[in-house]
């Protein structure tokens, strides 16, 4: 009789390798989905806007002030990088410090929400003013719609890492921080599309 021959080795610690795999696959296999949905939105914008069915693209939609446009485009950059900081940080396994980032963390994700429903609803858009403003204000309220999820995450992350029922790792801030990056980069192309191809 022969001995079976192990095939793989694994390390101590390595038990949950898969579910950390699992975790950053499924997380991007999303975000692959997002994209789909977010080109979609791209190529209706640019197709409606190129064929101006009856003279319906009405750009002339009211520019918010400055310094609420600075708001929206760098309260998202900001969050973003702060759940940077956080993927360092669960990863050195500094549970008090990570703790201490994920706070102004969540706090800047619900300022994000916020300049994003002022945004949608307090700077001229209108579904009733024509089929541009009619897509973007579709587009911006699914962004807004991600931005939720994203809030979501961090305050399920959040709670569960100062309750300790399951300790923040560094794979769960890295997918957040990857999923958060991603809304904010197609926030930022969208609101200047927005803005610049009338």
């Amino acid at each position: 009789m022969t001995e079976a021959v192990p095939t793989s080795v694994r390390a101590p610690g390595d038990e949950n390798l898969p579910r950390v795999r699992s975790l950053i696959v499924g997380s991007r296999m999303m975000l692959a989905a997002n994209t789909t949905l977010q080109l979609t939105f791209l190529f209706a914008y640019l197709y409606l806007r190129a064929n101006n069915f009856g003279g319906m693209w009405r750009p002339g939609v009211g520019t918010p002030a400055p310094g609420i446009t600075l708001m929206i485009l760098l309260v998202p950059v900001v969050t973003t990088l702060v759940l940077g900081a956080a993927v360092g940080v669960a990863g050195r396994g500094d549970r008090r410090a990570l703790t201490r980032i994920l706070g102004p963390a969540l706090l800047l994700g619900a300022a994000t929400i916020a300049v994003r429903v002022y945004q949608l609803y307090h700077t001229g858009y209108d579904l009733s003013a024509g089929t541009y403003v009619d897509i973007a204000v579709i587009w911006l309220a699914v962004i807004l719609a991600e931005f939720v999820l994203g809030a979501l995450w961090m305050l399920s992350m959040y709670n569960s890492h100062v309750r300790q029922t399951v300790v923040a790792s560094h794979s769960h801030a890295r997918a957040l921080f990857e999923y958060w990056l991603y809304v904010t980069v197609v926030a930022v192309v969208v609101s200047g599309l927005i803005q610049f191809v009338t």
